[in-house]
């Protein structure tokens, strides 16, 4: 009974602190931002030439070529319908842009880029850390070195090459096209960067036969009384992973050069035997194995190519739904965009490769209020798979 007040105050007490100020900050951010790229976008679409508003995205004359420049829609059955600032006309206005199908599927194109992105923030550290045995921290700084300027570079790139090639709307469709499908390939060449799981027992492998899947006890260790409320990763001489150097049986350590080591380990009965300076035998040490996999610069590579092409299409994108709408619409048309982006891009991201997460997840913790904890060990394929899968 006491356990379940803890439990309960707790977790009440974390959210009457964190997630007030969580929701209020998310808010101040929406209505901060709304201005510089709503209006910002539109003011400097109206105030350049159209062929180099790509470069500053990413006077009577310019609107004069804007007019000669060929669209995807008839826009003269618009120009004559002028609305007010009332809530009638607002929605009046909302309902021309929602009835504009080229609109809608570029505002559902930039939601879905968004919701890549957003996502692989919050998953690619994961997988970095999981597939090629990295620190939390070294994968967290690698994700952020790959996926910041991979998809800046983009972004510029992108509003250069359609500025230089003074593309028309047909042309900055083809070139989204282009480049999302360039994308796609680049993507499915990730999911064959991997590496091989590493046998771990009690989970992949029963130890030698003595044990059973899904149960890291086993009769080597049974007299051990192991616990699995904390994980220590282990790496015995026979390159099994263990959850700690408990279940691996072993009854003895040392610490030599700040590296942990083990001895007389049950559960551990084959392996080349290396000794320490003095003359005893080590049977495991304290972290994961070493997978030998040596694939990671060229996952960069190919996860780096990948962000620079899918954010090539971002700037196009915005040109396209700038030209297609009516003058006096352009406002409300990026305004409805980023509230688009955000319902079905920004907001569902995180929560969809949480869910990737948590699918490829063989071993997690469970907490003492017995709520789901972090998960400890993934299944590296899957992970793999779940990653192409889901940004496709």
């Amino acid at each position: 009974m006491k356990m379940d007040k803890a439990c309960k105050k707790t977790s009440l007490s974390f959210q009457s602190k964190y997630m007030t100020f969580f929701i209020l900050g998310q808010s101040v951010q929406g209505i901060a931002a709304i201005p510089l790229y709503v209006l910002g976008i539109t003011f400097i679409y109206n105030s350049v030439a159209t062929h180099s508003a790509g470069i500053y995205l990413g006077t009577a004359r310019i609107k004069d070529r804007e007019s000669k420049q060929p669209h995807l829609l008839d826009r003269d059955q618009t120009k004559d319908q002028e609305f007010g600032a009332s809530i009638k006309d607002l929605f009046a206005t909302f309902g021309i842009l929602i009835k504009n199908p080229m609109f809608v599927y570029l505002s559902l194109s930039r939601a879905s880029e968004s919701l890549v992105m957003i996502g692989a923030s919050e998953f690619l550290p994961i997988y970095i850390e999981n597939q090629f045995l990295l620190t939390p921290s070294e994968a967290t700084t690698l994700a952020g070195l790959v996926l910041i300027p991979g998809g800046a570079l983009g972004q510029i790139l992108g509003g250069i090459i359609i500025s230089k090639l003074q593309m028309s709307c047909k042309g900055l469709m083809r070139f989204v096209i282009v480049t999302s499908a360039v994308t796609l390939v680049l993507l499915a060449f990730v999911i064959f960067v991997r590496c091989d799981s590493i046998p771990f027992a009690g989970i992949t492998e029963d130890y030698g036969g003595t044990g059973q899947l899904g149960n890291l006890t086993a009769p080597c260790n049974s007299h051990c009384k192991c616990s699995s409320s904390f994980y220590s990763a282990t790496c015995g001489r026979n390159d099994i992973g263990y959850f700690s150097p408990c279940f691996a049986g072993c009854t003895y350590s040392k610490t030599l050069k700040n590296h942990k080591t083990y001895y007389n380990c049950s559960c551990i009965k084959e392996g080349l035997t290396t000794s320490d300076n003095q003359g005893d035998f080590i049977d495991a040490r304290h972290g994961t194995c070493d997978s030998k996999c040596y694939k990671l610069p060229l996952f960069i590579a190919f996860i780096f190519s990948t962000i620079v092409f899918s954010a090539f299409a971002g700037i196009p994108s915005v040109l396209t739904i700038l030209r297609i709408v009516s003058d006096k619409h352009r406002s409300l048309a990026m305004g409805v965009t980023f509230v688009i982006l955000r319902i079905f891009g920004t907001i569902p991201g995180p929560v969809i490769f949480k869910i990737v997460g948590e699918t490829s997840c063989i071993l997690r913790d469970t907490e003492r209020c017995g709520s789901t904890g972090s998960c400890w060990i993934y299944n590296k394929t899957k992970m793999a798979y779940l990653l192409a899968g889901v940004c496709k």
